[in-house]
């Protein structure tokens, strides 16, 4: 066995350390530098309970950053069918007597709109507008063959579109705030 630099007693106390993946890549280095020469230290490090060699464990990072991206990724498939649906339920329920939940829903799917679209703001209320117009004003001149109808619609998209944009707004000040505090 050949001269080590780094004391076997230094080690042991890096090799924790490794296995729990809380040391530095200059100690994992050094401890796998050890290892490779060193029975004893070797041993211990295997009965650690230690799989991989301590410089392999940069790897599972990518795979952490990869596990972040799929669950930002279903979070924003989420949030737009939340969207798409609550544009196309608050067109629907525009001449029923619930017409007050979209005072509620519209605000929230701005705010929505807001964390999904953050570039572009105006996807939200334009959506929301369209949806209401295409949704509701079709099915009214469809049924009644009125064009009256699709202009009451039509007013609807705007009221609605001013209430997706006050959402959007709440979701700025939101994030505003919260970004402020941490």
């Amino acid at each position: 066995m050949e001269k080590q630099t780094v004391p076997c007693p230094v080690i042991r106390d890096l090799i924790p350390l490794c296995h729990d993946e809380v040391a530095s890549a200059e100690s994992r280095k050094l401890v796998e530098r050890h290892i490779a020469g060193c029975g004893e230290c070797r041993r211990e490090y295997e009965e650690s309970g230690a799989a991989v060699p301590p410089a392999a464990a940069a790897p599972q990072i990518q795979g952490e950053q990869g596990l972040i991206r799929r669950i930002r990724r279903r979070s924003y498939q989420m949030l737009g069918l939340f969207l798409v649906v609550g544009a196309v339920l608050g067109a629907l329920i525009t001449f029923d007597s619930n017409v007050f939940y979209n005072f509620l829903l519209m605000p929230v799917l701005g705010a929505a709109g807001y964390f999904l679209c953050r570039p572009h703001l105006y996807i939200p209320p334009v959506f929301v507008a369209a949806a209401t117009l295409v949704c509701g004003g079709t099915a009214t001149v469809v049924a009644s063959e009125s064009f009256y109808g699709f202009l009451s619609y039509a007013i609807y998209a705007g009221l609605y579109a001013m209430l997706t944009l006050l959402g959007v707004l709440i979701g700025f000040l939101l994030r505003y705030a919260f970004s402020r505090a941490g």
